[in-house]
């Protein structure tokens, strides 16, 4: 995102108040009554539903600048999601009405907001490719090619996914086992394309990890 638009949505969400969440706690619920449209100052909020056997899945984690739930927002769609914080969130809570006037006078910030959800969809469309069609090795590398080209930030030659995830948390947005995806995890930090240290996972060869999908 542009330094001018981040500039535009700072000064307009600074009029808000400021909420702060716990990791693991929850912004919306879903079915639940909206409260308005949050803007992330700082921290990573994660998307998801629950399946019917009760396990989470992640659709979608959400970086600063971000604001939501735009859906809801913009064409009034039911909300069905829960959205919580995957750690420590700084967010500003506006109301809706007022961020759809704010909308209406900023052409470059909806534009930059299409921008963000046409580049989010295609790794959304990647990754619902790997879930319906991949096996659980394919499911694993997708979701590590989204995470890293969201969330990686370079160091050297590799590219550091510092969110603090754990395997379950991992595999929540593989949409797989815990067992299953260490074990899928095991043989790429065998192979040296991925290591995972103390929650914070790096990709060491992103030419090769995408290059397994096409295998």
């Amino acid at each position: 995102m542009e330094s001018n638009i981040v500039e535009t949505l700072r000064s307009f969400f600074a009029q808000y108040p400021t909420k702060e969440f716990k990791k693991g706690e929850l912004l919306i619920r879903a079915s639940a009554n909206i409260p308005g449209v949050f803007f992330i100052e700082n921290g990573v909020i994660r998307r998801y539903f629950l399946s019917e056997n009760g396990e989470e899945i992640t659709l979608n984690l959400y970086k600063p600048h971000t604001f939501l739930p735009m859906s809801w927002a913009i064409a009034d769609v039911p909300n069905t999601h829960f959205y919580e914080a995957m750690t420590h969130v700084t967010a500003r809570l506006a109301p809706k009405e007022h961020v759809l006037k704010f909308l209406q006078k900023e052409p470059d910030v909806v534009y930059d907001l299409l921008r963000r959800i046409y580049i989010g969809m295609e790794g959304l469309w990647m990754h619902i490719e790997s879930l319906t069609a991949g096996n659980s090795y394919t499911k694993l590398i997708a979701s590590l090619v989204v995470l890293a080209k969201r969330f990686g930030e370079k160091n050297a030659h590799s590219l550091v996914i510092n969110l603090k995830m754990s395997e379950k948390d991992i595999a929540n947005y593989a949409g797989m086992s815990r067992e299953t995806a260490s074990r899928e995890l095991q043989k790429l930090k065998k192979e040296g394309i991925v290591s995972f240290d103390k929650s914070i996972l790096t990709v060491h060869n992103m030419q090769e990890l995408e290059n397994r999908l096409l295998q």
